[in-house]
């Protein structure tokens, strides 16, 4: 798919995956807030409809957050700069953002090393990595090119990094401190 092709596909569809409020589970969404409390910016690469980042700016009003998305979102509330792009390609400059997460996003992306390499040049304190740990099926109602099953296949991408990884009620989180 062309990037246009891929940005047409998310935006029309209209499954399941696209229909909940989140995909993130409690655990994950309390990690998170906590990794974000002293900070001063924060980044959702593949917000969707903004659940997280939304959560992040009502719960600590003074940190910067932005949200960036293959599909246009115009729903964020005031205080949420939203900046339309791919996630292999972000429209950010080299460590702009203190936090950078990306949730539920990489199972869905042509190539994941060129994605956590931007998460990692964007991001210029830490990234947080929420992605299913789910087995390789050829059929998904979820859109899924690619799996995480086993800790590895995810962690290998991080080479040389040092990352921490752990299962989080059936999702991988997955940190890298700067």
């Amino acid at each position: 798919m062309t990037p246009s092709e891929y940005e047409s596909f998310y935006s029309n569809l209209n499954s399941v995956s696209r229909n909940r409020l989140t995909d993130l589970n409690k655990e994950c969404v309390k990690r998170i807030l906590e990794s974000t409390r002293d900070q001063q910016s924060v980044l959702d690469v593949g917000c969707g409809r903004g659940y997280m980042i939304q959560k992040i700016q009502a719960t600590f009003p003074s940190i910067e957050c932005f949200a960036c998305d293959v599909i246009d979102n115009p729903c964020l509330p005031q205080g949420i700069e939203f900046r339309k792009g791919h996630a292999d390609s972000l429209p950010f400059k080299d460590e702009s953002v203190d936090v950078v997460f990306c949730s539920h996003v990489l199972e869905h992306v042509k190539d994941p090393r060129a994605v956590v390499g931007e998460l990692l040049r964007v991001a210029r304190r830490k990234l947080i990595l929420v992605t299913p740990k789910q087995r390789p099926y050829f059929y998904t109602l979820d859109e899924h090119l690619n799996f995480y099953w086993y800790e590895e296949a995810l962690t290998s991408l991080f080479t040389p990094s040092t990352c921490h990884c752990t299962e989080v009620d059936g999702d991988w989180y997955l940190t890298v401190q700067k």
